[in-house]
């Protein structure tokens, strides 16, 4: 059970995550299109996962299963860590394609009136 914890707390971070580096790298007119194949992505990847644990476990054991999902996912975080820059620190963003992307962030409503976070308690689904 405290495995399944972590688990969750370790996956809880990953959609925010995915909107937040969404936001910072791609402009308005290409978010959804970044996101969707980020939520594709994930989808995929459930999928696959199936038949290879389902195989690790046939050869070796349940318990291996568990370490070696883990350590792929250990070695995914080093691996991002190590390569992921925001584009303010990235060397191949050029000075005008910075200005693009920091000119289409914020909190805008359509309108361009800035939204407040209280403002988001109002919908039930928060």
């Amino acid at each position: 059970m405290g495995c399944r914890l972590l688990l969750g707390v370790g996956e809880a971070g990953a959609y925010p995550s995915c909107a937040k580096v969404a936001a910072n790298w791609f402009p308005r007119s290409e978010r959804a299109l970044a996101f969707s194949i980020f939520d594709s992505g994930s989808r995929i990847g459930a999928a696959l996962s199936l038949p290879l644990v389902a195989w690790l476990i046939s050869l070796f054991s349940w318990q291996t299963s568990f370490i070696v999902t883990g350590m792929l996912g250990v070695v995914w975080v080093v691996v991002w860590v190590v390569v992921y820059r925001d584009p303010e620190n990235h060397r191949s963003v050029t000075p005008e394609q910075l200005a693009r992307l920091q000119a289409e962030r914020g909190t805008m409503s359509a309108d361009g009136q800035t939204v407040p976070w209280s403002s988001l308690f109002r919908y039930r689904t928060i």
